[in-house]
């Protein structure tokens, strides 16, 4: 959760990105879903620039700023 968000607030916040972003949203949900979290993200932040690992790492980082100002409106 963003700091200071309620969990109300997040999940429209997350619906808004489905409906909107939904390549954001994607990776989110695969994260969300994953036994290992931290993990899957290191593994994706340590791909080989132009592999899918290292463009849901791009993803996420853009899926954490759509939420962040979504949450700050």
């Amino acid at each position: 959760m963003i700091l200071g968000s309620t969990d109300e607030e997040v999940d429209r916040a997350l619906e808004r990105m489905r409906l909107n972003f939904y390549q954001l949203w994607i990776v989110v949900e695969e994260l969300r879903t994953s036994t290992d979290p931290k993990g899957l993200l290191r593994r994706w932040r340590e791909a080989p620039k132009g592999s899918i690992g290292w463009r849901n790492a791009l993803s996420y980082e853009d899926a954490l700023n759509s939420l962040r100002v979504s949450l700050s409106d």
